[in-house]
């Protein structure tokens, strides 16, 4: 999580757009830290052009519901485009929760619908497209670093030979 954060505010300070899932976690359990209570988040989401949009992934193309968070910055369209491409005839036809033998219910919602996507990788053109560009400026030193490992392929499940791993849930007692 360190590593994103640190990506996504090397791409924000040099006047890019960001996106990242806010996991809900458990927030009253004060055994387990939680990056989004932590006062670099709270610093973070201070900037005006930061913000958290909550939606429902179902009326997106999900079977369930799934509520989610996403921390946006510079992604003025984001909120208005989910709610925009929101089927409002859609209900839910599965429930996410609870367990199926060993696995969690949840592993289905880890992947995003298509409509979900699509909102996320337009609202990002939009920014490429709207962002002012004047002059020329040298580059800053190890973006060609950075760039490198943002370009690198990336896949969550990366040896899970296409099958979706249950959530890590902390064994209590």
């Amino acid at each position: 999580m360190l590593v994103a954060l640190r990506l996504l505010v090397t791409i924000f300070i040099f006047g890019g757009s960001i996106s990242l899932e806010h996991p809900k976690g458990n927030q009253e359990d004060t055994r387990q830290w939680c990056i989004w209570q932590s006062a670099f988040m709270r610093w973070l989401l201070l900037d005006a052009q930061i913000q958290t949009v909550t939606f429902l992934q179902g009326p997106l193309g999900q079977k369930f519901a799934k509520p989610t968070t996403m921390m946006v910055g510079r992604l003025a369209s984001f909120a208005h485009r989910i709610f925009a491409t929101y089927n409002k005839k859609w209900r839910a036809t599965e429930v996410l929760g609870g367990k199926e033998g060993q696995t969690w219910k949840t592993a289905k919602g880890k992947i995003y619908p298509t409509n979900l996507s699509m909102v996320i990788a337009q609202s990002h053109l939009d920014h490429y497209v709207e962002a002012p560009v004047s002059g020329d400026e040298p580059l800053p030193e190890g973006l060609d670093s950075v760039l490198h490992k943002l370009a690198a392929p990336f896949d969550a499940y990366n040896g899970m030979e296409g099958q979706v791993q249950s959530d890590y849930h902390l064994r209590r007692g």
